[in-house]
């Protein structure tokens, strides 16, 4: 066989294919066929030669041998786990300028697998991955992007503190913007989904954590808004913001790690409510002296009452994945301004609009709703 014969193997696209590839592999070292040659073995389960033909594209500056041949042991696909030498692979191919492997050493040592676990040496290889791909997703470059990858680890070393300074809100702040990326990502393709559904119970889990103080919350709101409506209704006063512009909608991710352009403050047990009338709201800011509210501008006050406590609640902004977390609680309803829809969630699967779904992931890919979401007023589980 020559090199010609080869190709004209290979474009029969079947079994015979093998040798076109195999001449390919070990007469002209063409590294595309080793690969193609140890993921056709490993489907095989045939594991050695697998990793003949990883082991070879590697050595020829093919990183994705020396991947495909690290994650076979960082897993334990088809052989044993040694993190030796997934760490050993890993290391080639990351001098090699390979960001995958980047990725993956970070993983090693925010686990502590074969080496000490050391968030700060894991943001070593972060780093200049976040500073690259961040610079691509404000420039609106979401398909192919890493960082929402990197910032998943960068959450993991600030919820660690081993090595690095523990900050729930950052790690939280950092897991809402990946979610937001792998959002972006499956216009393209559904591959981030499972890591989206990951993120999002991440979130979920550490939401539950992160505690903001009511008055640090209504500061950052008097601060960055100028009006607001307020309800008083059953002894409690909620004073409502709406934000419109981005940079508010920033301030508020930092300080409560939540995207929302709304913000509710409730005072509770409010007694000697008064209110005085205006046309133009200036300059705000506010007064607290025991359980006494003041709210005022320049000029006058403009809310003043009594108060036993206050809480704050956050709108969050309804993505169409979040019902990958209320969809595992039971049934949803869907309300739109016109009507209601009813998703049916058990261990049997899904049921919508009369259709069945197998899975929670099958409806969240493929159902109608997907289109729809953007008109949906609330979702709520029933």
């Amino acid at each position: 066989m020559d090199k010609k014969e080869a190709i004209e193997l290979i474009n029969k696209n079947n079994l015979e294919s093998i040798k076109g590839y195999t001449y390919m592999a070990d007469h002209e070292h063409n590294t595309s066929a080793m690969v193609i040659l140890g993921d056709y073995y490993f489907a095989k389960h045939d594991y050695n030669f697998a990793i003949k033909y990883f082991q070879e594209a590697g050595d020829y500056k093919d990183n994705r041998g020396y991947n495909r041949l690290a994650s076979m042991y960082f897993y334990g696909k088809g052989i044993e786990k040694n993190y030796p030498l997934a760490y050993k692979y890993f290391t080639k191919s990351y001098l090699n300028g390979d960001k995958y492997a980047s990725i993956k050493l970070a993983d090693m040592y925010i686990n502590g697998y074969y080496v000490n676990k050391d968030a700060s040496y894991a943001l070593e290889y972060l780093e200049p991955l976040y500073n690259f791909y961040m610079n691509e997703h404000i420039k609106g470059n979401y398909k192919d992007n890493l960082l929402y990858e990197v910032l998943i680890r960068y959450a993991l070393c600030y919820e660690s503190g081993e090595g690095f300074k523990k900050d729930l809100n950052e790690a939280l702040k950092c897991l809402i913007l990946a979610r937001d990326g792998f959002v972006k990502q499956m216009e393209y393709s559904n591959k981030p989904y499972n890591l989206l559904k990951y993120t999002i119970s991440e979130i979920e889990r550490l939401k539950k954590d992160v505690v903001v103080d009511s008055f640090e919350l209504l500061d950052l709101a008097l601060d960055n808004h100028n009006s607001f409506e307020f309800e008083n209704d059953n002894n409690s006063l909620n004073l409502i913001f709406d934000f419109e512009t981005p940079q508010v909608v920033v301030s508020l991710k930092k300080l409560k790690s939540l995207v929302t352009n709304r913000i509710v403050i409730k005072f509770l047990g409010v007694t000697d409510f008064n209110k005085i009338e205006y046309e133009t709201m200036r300059p705000i800011d506010y007064q607290v002296k025991g359980d006494l509210f003041r709210l005022y501008d320049t000029e006058s006050t403009l809310l003043h009452f009594r108060f036993n406590s206050l809480t704050d609640t956050i709108d969050d902004s309804n993505s169409y994945y979040d019902l990958i977390e209320m969809l595992q609680r039971g049934d949803v309803v869907v309300k739109y301004s016109d009507k209601e829809e009813k998703i049916e969630s058990n261990q049997n699967g899904i049921k919508y609009l009369g259709r069945d779904y197998k899975s929670i992931d099958e409806f969240i890919l493929n159902s109608p709703l997907k289109e729809n979401f953007s008109r949906c007023e609330k979702i709520y589980n029933i």
